[in-house]
């Protein structure tokens, strides 16, 4: 017949093994609502993208509606601007030394100084949040937002970049792809050969 001290021994060791089994089930309900989570952020974040690509293709099926620039311009500001949810939206074309005066010569401008080199040319995209750098992208604005998304464009000889900003600082990190904003770029690069070739 086991004594006191062996009944103690044997107690402690019933406790350390229940204390063993909640703290084992406590660390795989953990990891269980972890998992859970990185599913629901997952699926969130897919249905956000393809939301995203949809709404994109939908851009680029009003801009081919553009016949001219100031169309293209207008689309952009007004109904892309919505239908995205930016709060403001420019497009940007250099001005050329040999550029004549005409139709289009409001439309061209002097590219900002930080855009202005291979690297950023080389790029998809730049996320702004300089606060000098909004002001030249944007400058009756600037004060307003909080960053800005600048894409790249080459249309022949003339550089330029299609610009989408938002007041919302929080907007980068609620899983909006950037891919089909990529995607819309190229559009608008196309595109604005033919309403580039009126000048």
């Amino acid at each position: 017949m086991a004594g006191p001290e062996s009944e103690k021994e044997e107690n402690a060791k019933e406790e350390n093994v229940v204390a063993f089994d909640s703290s084992l089930v406590r660390k795989l309900q953990n990891d269980l609502m972890h998992i859970r989570q990185e599913r629901s952020e997952i699926i969130e974040g897919s249905r956000l993208y393809w939301q995203r690509v949809q709404v994109v293709h939908e851009a680029v099926i009003m801009l081919h509606d553009a016949a001219a620039l100031p169309d293209a311009v207008s689309i952009l500001q007004e109904d892309v601007a919505r239908l995205l949810g930016f709060d403001a939206i420019t497009l940007i074309y250099e001005r050329l030394a040999d550029d004549k005066i005409g139709a289009l010569s409001s439309y061209f401008r002097a590219i900002p100084a930080f855009m202005v080199n291979a690297a950023f040319a080389a790029t998809e995209f730049h996320i702004v949040e300089d606060r000098a750098q909004l002001e030249s992208l944007f400058p009756e604005q600037s004060a307003q937002m909080a960053f800005a998304i600048c894409l790249p464009l080459q249309t022949g000889d003339r550089h330029g970049a299609l610009v989408m900003a938002n007041r919302n600082a929080q907007y980068l990190s609620l899983g909006q792809a950037l891919e089909p904003y990529v995607f819309l770029a190229r559009c608008v690069e196309r595109l604005g050969r033919q309403w580039l070739s009126q000048t």
